[in-house]
């Protein structure tokens, strides 16, 4: 089975159990400690294809995490729990991936005197949803984010951009500062395009 199937279905599975357990305080805290427990014990799994081939022993591994960390299980539906733990270290893979090449990028750019580089591009179709662009101005460490997203409720492509202060070595989100610029939303591709472009400029002088 291929990766992108993999991941959808622990997705799924980790948007069941939380809209199941939602109702029920004391099972939501008890699903979000054992997920947490199972994706630690998947730390050892450092890429997608790692993850996917585990996920073969789910069971196993739950059953396992259940005995040794004495977390309780009653009441709680074990596959979507397993699920939601491999969603959960999925993201925890993409986004350390995602940091380790941001890093390199950084490096590189420097080394060739850029003064813009692209951290991290995301999303495919088109118009692609949901697309992530994040570029950096190396002598400042600001951050250039643009996205596309599916409006909730039309479902129709919402685009936006601002600006960032992103770690100068990094390239992390530096998230407690203020924002360089406030978030602007726009309804067609071409004024997003116009405002990115002039965004940018803005920010290079």
């Amino acid at each position: 089975m291929k990766v992108e199937e993999v991941v959808r279905r622990w997705r799924s599975a980790e948007q069941r159990l939380y809209t199941i357990v939602m109702v029920r305080p004391d099972l939501y805290m008890r699903s979000v400690e054992l997920v947490r427990a199972i994706a630690d014990r998947l730390r050892s799994e450092s890429t997608e294809e790692g993850l996917v081939e585990a996920y073969e022993r789910a069971s196993e591994l739950v059953a396992e995490v259940v005995r040794t960390s004495g977390l309780p299980s009653e009441e709680l539906d074990l596959g979507l729990v397993a699920g939601a733990a491999f969603s959960l270290r999925h993201r925890e893979v993409v986004s350390e991936s995602h940091r380790a090449e941001a890093i390199r990028r950084i490096r590189e750019g420097r080394e060739r005197g850029e003064r813009w580089i692209v951290l991290y591009e995301t999303g495919s179709g088109y118009p692609p949803m949901p697309y992530r662009r994040l570029e950096m101005h190396l002598p400042t460490g600001v951050g250039l984010h643009a996205c596309i997203e599916a409006d909730p409720a039309t479902l129709a492509p919402r685009y936006s951009v601002e600006a960032i202060q992103l770690d100068l070595a990094t390239g992390d989100w530096l998230a407690r500062t203020e924002p360089v610029s406030e978030r602007q939303t726009f309804a067609t591709a071409g004024e997003w395009r116009e405002a990115v472009e002039a965004l940018r400029t803005r920010l290079d002088r």
